[in-house]
């Protein structure tokens, strides 16, 4: 997704020939039929007609396809590129595998899960430097992640791939004269949040295609560095939550202050609407004592309600025990209400698949450690973030 903003951003406003390598996506000549056979929403239809309507408006933009962990495909796609656009002046490697799928406790990891994760990323780093190593670059900027300094629950091997990618580059540029650049970033949307449809804080936490457009600015003209954390936020506050656990109460529920009753509700929320079966009751007791909140309605929001990203992780392990079922934490985080919440566990025990969300989260980076964000925000309220990825 980031690669298709950049793109067009560049084919439009700088008349730059661009290039896209992508493992799948329809040629030129299928996009007709494409458009024909898909729903008006699939990621695919969507992408293509912004190809049409870029292309309105005077932007050069190819596609080559090509597996990027591939040395001899990327071989016959760069030949390719400058066989008919000319010579590279520069790169931007954006590959990953970001399906929601692919994020795991470390218990369930498995080597091919890890290998999945890794050939975008370190793989297809591997096979760039090889393949680029004579060419007269302006530059050549690698998409890591702010999980590498932050991680996340899921994100083991996920963390480990932008690790590397931002060990290499620092290696390789203390012994090539042209010097790569690795920048670990948030998360980027490509709608604005009304029409992405979000439902919870995530969405308000990633950037628009604007905001990521002038970060990527920022980050390009400061040569000097090397190696850049696009934290939205105090970057410290984040280290602080995430990698030192400070705050974390061992997983005890959280008690009413002074021993009193639970407080209220904020009035501010939605309309209170009561639990209306077994399973809402249950979710819904497990919230109210955890945050020492009463009648929480079964569609307030988590997040509004003062959870955090560690709050969910938390919580995970109750509703888990309590329920005898295995939930992915990535639920939690997309279903932030008692009643979303208890819709998506039923779909679990009965077997079910929501497609829909799936996708929809696939779509949302670059998961990541930017759903810990929400947090960030609310404490740093009126700092400029930059806007998340």
């Amino acid at each position: 997704m980031i690669g298709w903003i950049i793109a067009e951003h560049l084919a439009i406003n700088y008349r730059a020939s661009i290039a896209i390598i992508q493992r799948s996506f329809p040629v030129r000549q299928e996009w007709d039929n494409w458009l024909a056979d898909h729903p008006e929403d699939d990621p695919g239809s969507r992408t293509i007609r912004e190809m049409i309507q870029a292309e309105k408006l005077g932007a050069n933009i190819a596609v080559y396809p090509a597996d990027v962990s591939d040395y001899g495909q990327m071989a016959d796609a760069i030949g390719a590129i400058e066989c008919e656009l000319g010579a590279i002046n520069g790169v931007i490697h954006c590959a990953a595998n970001m399906g929601a799928e692919f994020f795991n406790p470390v218990t369930r990891l498995d080597e091919a899960l890890c290998r999945t994760i890794f050939q975008p990323k370190i793989d297809g780093l591997l096979v760039l430097d090889k393949l680029l190593d004579d060419k007269d670059l302006d530059f050549c900027l690698l998409m890591s992640s702010t999980a590498a300094v932050l991680g996340g629950y899921g994100f083991a091997a996920y963390s480990a791939a932008s690790v590397f990618m931002d060990t290499y580059t620092k290696t390789r540029n203390k012994h090539r004269q042209a010097k790569w650049k690795t920048v670990d970033w948030e998360a980027w949307r490509r709608e604005a949040k009304a029409e992405a449809g979000y439902t919870s804080s995530i969405g308000d936490l990633a950037m628009s295609p604007e905001e990521g457009i002038e970060a990527l600015k920022r980050v390009l003209s400061a040569e000097r560095y090397h190696h850049i954390v696009h934290s939205p936020g105090t970057l410290d506050k984040r280290l602080a939550e995430w990698v030192q656990l400070q705050g974390i109460s061992e997983g005890k529920p959280v008690q009413p202050r002074d021993g009193q009753k639970k407080r209220q509700r904020p009035a501010a929320m939605v309309e209170y609407e009561k639990p209306s079966n077994h399973l809402e009751k249950q979710i819904a007791g497990i919230w109210e004592e955890f945050l020492g909140i009463r009648d929480i309605s079964i569609h307030d929001n988590f997040f509004e309600l003062g959870a955090t990203s560690l709050t969910l992780i938390r919580i995970k392990s109750i509703v888990e025990e309590t329920l005898s079922l295995q939930i992915p934490i990535v639920d939690l985080f997309a279903n932030p209400t008692i009643a979303a919440l208890a819709k998506r566990i039923g779909q679990i025990e009965n077997g079910g698949h929501d497609g829909q969300e799936d996708a929809r989260l696939s779509g949302l980076e670059s998961g990541r450690s930017g759903l810990t964000r929400q947090l960030q925000f609310r404490k740093s309220a009126g700092t400029d973030s930059g806007a998340y990825n």
